[in-house]
């Protein structure tokens, strides 16, 4: 199931990569801030509700875009605003768990019927149509992915015990405006903050490996009880110990 983007690249044609790249400033990003989510719960309603977060973001990031493009490179304000609205819409894409992958522009439709009901993945940018149609990037960016993949009830015994359940899910902000990489971040730090949910102790530092290994102790005995000679059943002990 793909949903086809409502914007193409070639969109962007009368916004050349000579003219987006005439800015007053370089586009190298001089502020950034990254944020891990954990402890949350979003459901269909709350990830429309974040996508609108990063639409109003991605507006004030193209406000500051506007202003700093060389106009005589363009052949009217108007022609400038068009090349800005073409070059950074927000993209985003989804997979579900029954393995169906959406890619689309602006907000997720999640109140259609076809929306999945569990999702394993979620990622959402300002950024990705403008670098793969001109090969640069926004002045000001923000990326988000969120991984709603459940750990698996497998051992793996490679794994450090310290280390918590595994979480992939990143939200990258970068940008030359200091201000509008605070906001954005402090924006989404609040909203993340309002969908906390309770964490189970068994996600802490190494508790859901040790769970593992607790839940799987008896079968380990009895598989050794049965399969190898009965050891327990004989009372022999070994006659020296280390």
């Amino acid at each position: 199931m793909i949903e086809v983007p409502t914007h193409k690249t070639s969109q962007v044609e009368d916004a050349s990569q000579s003219d987006l790249q005439q800015v007053a400033e370089p586009r190298i990003p001089l502020f950034s801030r990254d944020i891990f989510p954990s402890k949350i719960v979003l459901s269909a309603e709350d990830l429309n509700e974040f996508a609108r977060l990063v639409v109003e973001a991605n507006e004030r990031a193209k406000r500051i875009e506007y202003a700093n493009l060389a106009m005589e490179n363009f052949d009217s304000p108007e022609h400038a605003l068009k090349s800005v609205n073409d070059f950074m819409p927000v993209e985003y894409s989804y997979k579900a768990k029954n393995g169906n992958s959406v890619d689309g522009v602006g907000i997720p439709k999640t109140g259609d019927h076809s929306f999945p009901e569990e999702l394993l993945s979620f990622f959402i940018s300002n950024a990705t149509f403008g670098e793969r149609a001109t090969k640069i990037r926004p002045l000001n960016t923000v990326e988000v992915f969120f991984g709603f993949e459940k750990p698996t009830l497998k051992l793996n015994l490679l794994t450090l015990p310290s280390n918590p359940t595994e979480n992939r899910s990143v939200i990258n902000i970068n940008g030359r405006d200091e201000d509008w990489v605070i906001s954005t971040a402090d924006r989404i730090s609040e909203f993340l903050r309002k969908k906390r949910a309770f964490r189970p102790i068994i996600h802490g530092s190494g508790t859901y490996d040790y769970f593992l290994y607790l839940a799987f102790l008896p079968v380990i005995i009895w598989l050794y009880y049965r399969y190898a000679g009965g050891a327990f059943s004989t009372g022999l002990m070994p006659s020296r110990y280390f």
